[in-house]
């Protein structure tokens, strides 16, 4: 008797909860079929940009729209992929007498701003020395490895900060980070140039000044790129926003990297898909980027990988609920 009572106890909680998750799932699809269906176009293109720039998460748009009408929304919404290469005439670099590898002070040079926008905040860093900035790289070019976990080379002997780096193979969010896409170069030579998906390169030249540009492997390294990776789109180009359509992309965690005239090192990382900070869009990143001083600058990869370490901490707030992702390549301070 009590075994039967005590049955029908949990058979009315799973009932209770089943139905509290199906009116919650129909809640949501409503409210997203309404923004996606509803009256205003431009919230709908801000969603329908947003969702299709996450790895695991484009199946929602795709439920309401062909591919056709994704692609319309997003190409009305973008940064022009045209195929130039960021010259770097205009950057000159000014390292300084005492930089933080003479005085032993890592922290010397390196200062922190917080930025906010109508939908987003972060966090700019500024390196002064750009010597003092290169990228790591995993050691297994593969598929099926594993990538670099960059808290842990963050609290590597040395690193002072780091943040991540360029895209990487992870079809629908579940990419170990051990295959990087576009181009990736390593002391000079070209580790790979797999996918079109990252056509933007973002890399150093042995004078330690920041190139950016949508180019090939071969075009790369005849362009002096010493270390490279590769993501985009190419945001700023000697002192120049780069031509945009639309919102120029969707509101998402971001990460940015840029170099000011003197040569100084811009970081970028804005938090999002969070209650504090939705996120922010290409086009505000450019205008970030432009306001700090930026004669060249790039996105890196975002999302669930926007992170940036300082002296072993995270300065930013993760936007994953699943925790830090492995990846290919990572930008180290030392």
């Amino acid at each position: 008797m009590k075994k039967s009572k005590a049955l029908k106890i949990i058979w009315r909680t799973l009932t209770v909860l089943l139905l509290v998750i199906a009116c919650l799932l129909t809640f949501l699809i409503c409210t997203v079929a309404t923004v996606f269906r509803g009256p205003s176009d431009t919230m709908r293109n801000l969603l329908v940009s947003s969702l299709m720039e996450t790895s695991a998460m484009k199946f929602i748009p795709r439920a309401f729209f062909s591919d056709e009408e994704i692609d319309e929304i997003t190409n009305s919404n973008a940064y022009a992929y045209n195929e130039y290469i960021a010259t770097i005439a205009d950057v000159e670099i000014n390292i300084p007498q005492n930089n933080a590898n003479e005085n032993g002070d890592l922290s010397s040079g390196i200062t922190f701003e917080d930025v906010y926008g109508e939908t987003y905040c972060g966090k700019m860093m500024i390196v002064d020395d750009p010597s003092r900035v290169s990228i790591e790289f995993v050691s297994t070019i593969s598929e099926t490895g594993n990538g670099l976990m960059l808290s842990e080379l963050a609290n590597e002997e040395g690193v002072i900060a780091a943040f991540n780096g360029g895209g990487f193979l992870d079809n629908l969010g579940q990419g170990n980070g051990g295959m990087p896409i576009g181009v990736t170069i390593r002391d000079g030579e070209l580790l790979c140039d797999y996918d079109w998906y990252a056509p933007t390169t973002i890399g150093f030249d042995e004078d330690h000044k920041l190139i950016v540009g949508n180019m090939s492997g071969s075009q790369a390294l005849n362009a002096g790129i010493v270390e490279a990776a590769s993501f985009g789109p190419l945001l700023i180009k000697n002192g120049v926003v780069a031509p945009l359509s639309g919102s120029g992309g969707g509101l998402n965690p971001r990460t940015a990297i840029g170099q000011r005239a003197d040569g100084a090192i811009l970081v970028l990382v804005i938090d999002g898909r969070q209650p504090h900070s939705l996120g922010a869009s290409y086009a505000d990143l450019a205008q970030i980027m432009e306001e700090y001083g930026a004669v060249n600058a790039a996105n890196l990869d975002g999302g669930s990988s926007s992170m940036l370490f300082y002296e072993g901490e995270l300065v930013n707030s993760l936007g994953s609920a699943v925790g830090e992702r492995r990846i290919p390549t990572a930008f180290v301070v030392k």
